[in-house]
């Protein structure tokens, strides 16, 4: 028993450590100045947005896709997973509007959820990178632009992910919950690890990575 409690211990010190190793790095790298540089070719982009009835946000989504400055030829695909409220709709109205934002219904199969979604946009796509952001994100006119530029300025690297940010983080206790995760995990512990490893994990939005990237490794 006392052998047992000894290696729980341990353990439990040294995650504690490398945590606040992580924290005290994530801190310091936030602290300083990045700078990305401006490209002369900025390559192409296809935004995928998985989607299951989210008419409550996704006019918000998509105004805010609607301003993305990217100075390459970019392409916004909204798959709409079997919606059956009024998100078919919304989209279609915005890419009535806008030629580069695309409503792509996704046929009923398996597995579900986001994977198969994505998977599926990657197939009707022929990007150099792509992105790909939940339905109720509303990223910053410069975001893409950002992304890319850390991507293409970073050696060997296969893309870059971005922080987000709660909107609403002091409406309650349970989005100040989602607000503080956020920042702990993508302000302090992602920028930590990539100070000290060079190292990054792809949160599942706000998130680039290379096409090649994944023919290399047998996906699409």
């Amino acid at each position: 028993m006392s052998v047992l409690l000894y290696i729980i211990t341990v353990f439990f010190w040294g995650m504690t450590l490398f945590y606040s190793l992580l924290t005290t790095a994530g801190v310091k790298h936030r602290s300083s100045k990045q700078q990305t540089m401006q490209l002369e070719h900025y390559p192409s982009v296809a935004v995928l947005i998985p989607a299951h009835n989210e008419g409550v946000v996704i006019t918000d989504t998509l105004r805010a896709m609607s301003e993305l400055r990217y100075p390459g030829k970019l392409e916004i695909y909204l798959l709409d997973d079997q919606s059956t409220d009024n998100t078919a709709e919304i989209v279609q109205e915005f890419s009535s509007v806008f030629s580069h934002i695309h409503y792509i219904p996704v046929p009923d199969g398996k597995p579900k959820g986001k994977s198969r979604v994505l998977n599926y946009g990657l197939h009707i796509s022929d990007s150099y990178y792509f992105a790909v952001y939940d339905a109720d994100n509303q990223p910053e006119p410069d975001a893409l632009v950002r992304l890319v530029e850390a991507a293409e300025t970073t050696g060997k690297a296969a893309g870059a992910v971005g922080y987000v940010k709660t909107k609403n983080m002091f409406t309650n206790v349970l989005t100040r919950m989602i607000g503080l995760e956020f920042q702990v995990f993508q302000l302090l512990m992602q920028s930590g690890r990539w100070a000290l490893f060079k190292l990054g994990s792809l949160a599942g939005t706000n998130m680039l990575l290379k096409r090649a990237v994944l023919k290399e490794l047998g996906g699409i």
